[in-house]
């Protein structure tokens, strides 16, 4: 039996069927191989090359450009796994916009070398998404479909990489919220990484501060007696 072929364009082709029986197995790989501050920070600097006139990026940066792109193919394709799956409501927290949960840093962040809890707070996510960072799934997947992706991708790698206007390279109307998405997209994945994959990791104690001057009894007990006649 034949199918069309732009349905199987909108299937994984570059997860294993492992992952594809796991797909939060990607999810931690992405996560493995970057810090969500310097996702972030890639990808600023990718969409910044690809709306200048001239590319901004050298060769490694370029290189490792590469390797961004295919992470991100990898994260778009978990996310139409997992967007498919009917129980994503029942893990949305309840929240209130006066809420002091929001800012509970359990919610949002796992301590790891060289990584602190503000830079891992979503900067993209609007309350609702936070609270049910599926829903990100959704709307990623609303504005491209995985071939669309895939295409957009290529075509920003192009813009980047090369002297090219983008509007020369990219045929996306919406530039501005088809990027934002991507930024949406690393900090849903995070948020569920931290709340579902490796949950119940408590926060490094902070180190303790400089030991101070050591006092004697005898110098704490005029002390003593002030406060009893005070």
């Amino acid at each position: 039996m034949s199918y069309p072929e732009h349905l199987l364009q909108n299937l994984p082709q570059c997860l294993t069927m492992q992952e594809i029986r796991n797909p939060y197995i990607v999810i931690e790989e992405f996560f493995s191989c970057y810090d969500l501050s310097d996702a972030r920070r890639c990808l600023d600097k990718w969409f910044r090359s690809a709306f200048a006139e001239k590319s901004r990026l050298g060769k490694k940066e370029s290189l490792n450009l590469l390797s961004l792109q295919e992470q991100l193919i990898r994260l778009l394709e978990t996310a139409q796994l997992l967007n498919d799956d009917s129980a994503n409501d029942e893990k949305a927290l309840q929240l209130t916009a006066d809420d002091t949960t929001l800012m509970n840093t359990a919610l949002y962040y796992n301590p790891r070398r060289n990584s602190l809890a503000w830079e891992c707070f979503p900067r993209y996510l609007s309350r609702t998404e936070y609270a049910n960072p599926y829903i990100v799934f959704e709307k990623c997947l609303g504005q491209l479909d995985l071939t669309g992706w895939r295409q957009f991708l290529k075509d920003l790698f192009y813009a980047a990489t090369y002297d090219t206007q983008i509007n020369e390279a990219v045929t996306e109307d919406d530039l501005y919220y088809t990027c934002k998405c991507l930024f949406k997209l690393v900090e849903a994945c995070h948020l569920i990484k931290v709340r579902e994959i490796d949950p119940g990791v408590s926060p490094e104690p902070a180190a303790p501060g400089p030991a101070g001057p050591t006092i004697s009894k005898e110098e704490l007990q005029p002390v003593a007696e002030d406060l009893k006649a005070a």
